[in-house]
């Protein structure tokens, strides 16, 4: 009975789907390392579907994770790889330098 039960569930597919998967757990979350200086190592986020005042309709939000200083660009969520570099260059290696981690 029990090989049948095994082979059963084994061919089903809405039992595989839907059957927890035994594995080992997953290990710990790993903190980032700390920054050592100001405008090192970055986080970028984006923040999209906003109304359209203006024309922008999505934010680019980076910050500095040592001093939390975070700068805050507007732009189109049709922005290609390019025009974020564009971006990125213009508004944060210009002032800032270039980052060791973003």
């Amino acid at each position: 009975m029990t090989k049948f039960m095994k082979d059963y569930v084994s061919s089903c597919q809405k039992c595989s789907r839907n059957k927890n998967i035994h594995h080992k757990k997953f290990g710990l979350l790993q903190p980032l390392p700390i920054s050592t200086g100001p405008w090192i190592c970055l986080s970028m986020d984006f923040i999209t579907q906003l109304p359209l005042p203006n024309s922008f309709d999505s934010i680019i939000v980076i910050v500095d994770r040592f001093s939390k200083m975070a700068v805050f660009i507007p732009t189109m969520s049709s922005i290609t790889s390019p025009d974020l570099a564009h971006l990125f260059i213009k508004n944060i290696f210009s002032k800032h330098g270039l980052p060791s981690s973003i």
